[in-house]
């Protein structure tokens, strides 16, 4: 008697990283909680986070603990280092490029800045897909180079943010 067997269906469900760059996509260093809450909003909506996926969020400390109750979603939180680019830093830091490409399917990164273009290589370097979300008109020229998906945020109309902000 021979048995044969079915080789498993693969995978429907694409597993997500996000990795969020609050102060970027706020435009500015210290907002509300409901700025905030507004703008991980969006992000979220623009993305469709689901059961599986992870999300890792960077700011400066003070920016942290205004949001830190507020959230939209879990998040892991990385406090930002001090200086220019302390949260980038830290964001980057926080990112292994081999342990993500293990594990998950696309990489979002909530963040136009330039700082993020060397991971966003890696990551397409390994075969994962990358998605950048940024300000409308802040997200760098370098992520369409690389062959990057990239959704802009509103239309620069509504503030630094560039979309309408709760208070």
């Amino acid at each position: 008697m021979t048995i044969t067997l079915s080789p498993l269906p693969a995978p429907t469900t694409v597993r997500t990283y996000l990795a969020i760059d609050l102060e970027n996509l706020l435009g500015r260093a210290r907002a509300s909680a409901g700025a905030a809450a507004a703008v991980l909003r969006a992000v979220r909506d623009a993305v469709g986070l689901a059961a599986g996926d992870l999300a890792v969020l960077a700011a400066n400390a003070h920016l942290l603990a205004t949001v830190g109750r507020d959230l939209p979603f879990p998040c892991r939180l990385v406090i930002g280092e001090r200086g220019a680019d302390g949260a980038d830093r830290a964001l980057v830091g926080a990112n292994d490029p081999a342990w993500i490409a293990g594990r998950f399917d696309r990489v979002v990164i909530a963040s136009g800045d330039h700082y993020f273009l060397g991971l966003a290589e890696h990551l397409r370097a390994a075969g994962v897909d990358v998605v950048i979300v940024g300000r409308h008109r802040s997200i760098h020229h370098g992520f369409w180079r690389i062959g990057c998906e990239v959704i802009p945020l509103g239309d620069g109309s509504a503030g630094p943010s560039g979309i309408a902000l709760a208070a």
